[in-house]
């Protein structure tokens, strides 16, 4: 009688799902509450979620992707490129500028001393060749009288010409050319006259020369007997001064000259006084 307990289970197990459907509904079965998840579902803390599903690309939209991630990439390429060689070209050119500059600075620096070695190579030269003024062909402007040498009751004219004999050009500063008519022997310390700067100013290059012309202050010869009284030794015309002059680079020198007159030959010569001729 084995059977039997098998039966025994099936109609406990029937009997049981019976109940379960017959029971009736109580007030604990109609309050009670669902589940928090469910009632939290499409709410802000739980949203549904739609998830789109494209569908598949046909053959020539693939194609048409992968050349434009071609072109793309290529385009990148390109622009990392032209940033690349931008980059080079401003360092190329900062560098260009840097030594552009730095030569601007050595041709100025390499001016300043080739202008400071010719200024020094100048002044050596005037230095070592100097202008120097000499006083030449000084006579008395010929007269109107057919045989005496001056005209009487006129004030005296002497000529004459300032040479620059030196190596360098010279500008006159100052000057004075006296003449003074006395005795046979020349004092030694006979003054200038009044008249000044007779010849001031006056640019003279190497070997050039300026003719000057000097009227005396008073009128020493009146008539003929005073004339007279010069050939004969009696009375003496003295023509002396000085000239200063400055060279290029600033130095000041100085001509001095004490011409006496010659009846013989209508002529000054030099007198030989070192006091008053002498070239410094």
């Amino acid at each position: 009688m084995r059977i039997a307990p098998v039966v025994v289970i099936l109609l406990l197990l029937c009997g049981g799902g019976v109940f379960a459907e017959s029971q009736p509904v109580t007030e604990k079965n109609i309050n009670s509450k669902p589940n928090t998840e469910q009632l939290q579902r499409g709410s802000e803390k739980l949203p549904f979620i739609v998830k789109t599903i494209q569908p598949p690309k046909s053959q020539e939209e693939s194609e048409k992707d992968t050349e434009e991630r071609k072109d793309r990439k290529i385009l990148n390429v390109l622009t990392f490129s032209l940033a690349g060689i931008g980059v080079m070209q401003l360092i190329v050119f900062g560098l260009q500028a840097r030594r552009l500059r730095e030569t601007v600075e050595a041709t100025e620096k390499a001016a300043e001393a080739t202008k400071k070695q010719t200024e020094v190579a100048i002044n050596e030269f005037i230095s070592t060749h100097r202008p120097k003024i000499i006083v030449r062909s000084v006579t008395i402007e010929p007269p109107t009288h057919p045989t005496l040498p001056i005209e009487g009751g006129k004030p005296l004219k002497v000529q004459g010409v300032v040479v620059n004999i030196g190596d360098t050009p010279t500008e006159i500063i100052e000057s004075n050319i006296t003449i003074l008519v006395g005795g046979p022997k020349f004092n030694a310390r006979t003054p200038f006259g009044p008249a000044s700067n007779n010849i001031n100013g006056i640019k003279l290059f190497p070997g050039g020369a300026w003719s000057f012309l000097v009227t005396a202050e008073q009128i020493d010869f009146k008539n003929a007997p005073e004339i007279i009284s010069l050939k004969q030794g009696e009375k003496t015309i003295y023509f002396f001064g000085f000239i200063s002059y400055r060279d290029d680079i600033g130095n000041m020198r100085r001509t001095a000259f004490c011409r006496k007159y010659n009846p013989e030959t209508e002529r000054f010569d030099q007198t030989n006084d070192p006091d008053y001729e002498y070239t410094d």
